[in-house]
């Protein structure tokens, strides 16, 4: 979904546009969207810190 995106678009990328992309999930598994949005923001986090320096 982040391939060839600017920072900008990836910021947008959360748990419902993941769960749009994979064309849903079971119920009791929707949460692994959420951990991976976030996990995935907080790589951008650093990526940005990073990349200052």
């Amino acid at each position: 979904m982040a391939k060839k995106k600017a920072i900008r678009d990836c910021l947008k990328i959360n748990q419902g546009s993941i769960l749009a992309h994979l064309e849903g999930m079971p119920e009791d598994h929707e949460h692994c969207a959420l951990l991976a949005a976030l996990t995935f923001h907080k790589a951008l986090r650093n990526f940005i810190i990073n990349r200052k320096h």
